[in-house]
């Protein structure tokens, strides 16, 4: 429904390679965190990764990490706190 997964392989150091359905659109910013495509663009996302430097990977997998550790229980009791108050 909303992309645990994609939260939970973000925060283990996968870069996320997706459609751009409403899900990851709303999790991954596209191009600094992970990438998505349309699905009939889909493996341009692929081979844009095989075309980037290990630099450019490892920054892209630092970031992933930070945006999966951003869902961590504590961050979203903080977000989801105001709301049942």
């Amino acid at each position: 429904l909303f992309g645990i997964v994609i939260i939970e392989s973000m925060s283990c150091g996968f870069v996320p390679i997706t459609t751009d359905h409403p899900g990851p659109q709303e999790i991954i910013t596209n191009g600094v965190d992970g990438l998505f495509n349309s699905e009939e663009n889909f493996f341009e996302g692929i081979r844009y990764v095989e075309n980037m430097t290990d630099e450019e990977y490892l920054q892209m997998r630092k970031l992933a990490i930070q945006k999966g550790k951003s869902y961590y229980k504590d961050n979203m009791a903080s977000r989801w706190n105001p709301i049942f108050n």
